[in-house]
Order: C-alpha cells, then sequence, then structure tokens
C-alpha cells in the first residue's frame, strides 16, 4: 500500500485495515512512483496481467479506485496508491452489494482463497 498524499501514516493506517480484512500487505511506504505516475482522485491498483484477479479483489475494498495495467509486471503481487480523494475502504454492506463471496478470505478458513498481497 503507498500513500501518493501528504498525509502523514495513510499508508500505514489503511494497510492496517486490509490486514483485519485477511489481506496479506506487504509493504506500507509513500508511493515510488509519485515522481513517474500521479494518482489523481481516490486510488490506482496497480497490477501485472497474472495478478488481474487479485486486482479486482483490492478495488472492490476502495470505492472509486481505478485499476491500472502495467504490461512490463510478470507477478500476481497489487499496489495500492492512495490518492488525495481517498477517504475510507468499502463498508461491509458495500462489499456485500456487489461481492458475492468476494473479500479475502482468513488464512486456514474452509474453502478460503489466499489471500491477495498488495
Amino acid at each position: 500500500v503507498y500513500n501518493s498524499t501528504d498525509r502523514d501514516g495513510l499508508a500505514r493506517r489503511v494497510s492496517t485495515e486490509l490486514r483485519e480484512r485477511g489481506f496479506a500487505v506487504l509493504t506500507a511506504a509513500n508511493d515510488p512512483l509519485i515522481d513517474l505516475r500521479r494518482v489523481s482522485g481516490v486510488a490506482e491498483v496497480r497490477y501485472g496481467k497474472a495478478g488481474s484477479r487479485q486486482a479486482e479483489l483490492v478495488r472492490r475494498q476502495v470505492p472509486g479506485a481505478r485499476l491500472y495495467l502495467d504490461r512490463r509486471r510478470a507477478d500476481r503481487a497489487v499496489d495500492l496508491a492512495l490518492g488525495a480523494g481517498y477517504k475510507r475502504l468499502a463498508t461491509p454492506a458495500e462489499l456485500a452489494k456487489g461481492r458475492q463471496g468476494i473479500t479475502a478470505g482468513a488464512a486456514g478458513a474452509a474453502g478460503a482463497r489466499t489471500a491477495p498481497a498488495c
């Protein structure tokens, strides 16, 4: 999870919330691409072709987030870059409306899918 804003601790706070939802968060830091790729709006979910399913799972967690396919990436990891328009993660009710079972499963739960890394 990357912070593309001037709000201190934003990536860390969102990372904690995503972990609580069962996501495997690998890092929380300032956006390393901030000078190359400015995030306008709420957030940008960056991913490679192999991570398209994971990217969609992450996108649903952030109302208004946009997907960005990086054709050079070969892994399934996903980057969530938070923009100035970020306010909050989706509520459980919002997720329930559009998901039909699409949330990160808790590790070891019966039938749970592997949590996407972001």
